[in-house]
């Protein structure tokens, strides 16, 4: 079995989610190699909300989604 991204929630509030890209990418994959995953993971917080991802470069970017699936990404 594949590993999963390795990542934390580190905002919340009614409108977004914030994640932390933990690594170590030699062992994990990043966020953005799993994103349809982490969506699937945060299926039951996410509704209606934002979601977005601080990867380890410091650039926030947006999981985009449609019907609780992932659809691509927006850099911020």
């Amino acid at each position: 079995m594949k590993n999963r991204s390795n990542y934390r929630i580190i905002y919340e509030d009614e409108y977004k989610i914030i994640l932390k890209d933990l690594g170590p990418h030699d062992i994990y994959p990043t966020i953005t190699n799993d994103a349809e995953n982490v969506i699937q993971d945060l299926e039951h917080e996410q509704k209606l909300k934002l979601i977005y991802y601080m990867g380890s470069d410091g650039i926030k970017t947006r999981l985009i989604t449609n019907d609780d699936k992932f659809i691509g990404f927006e850099i911020c």
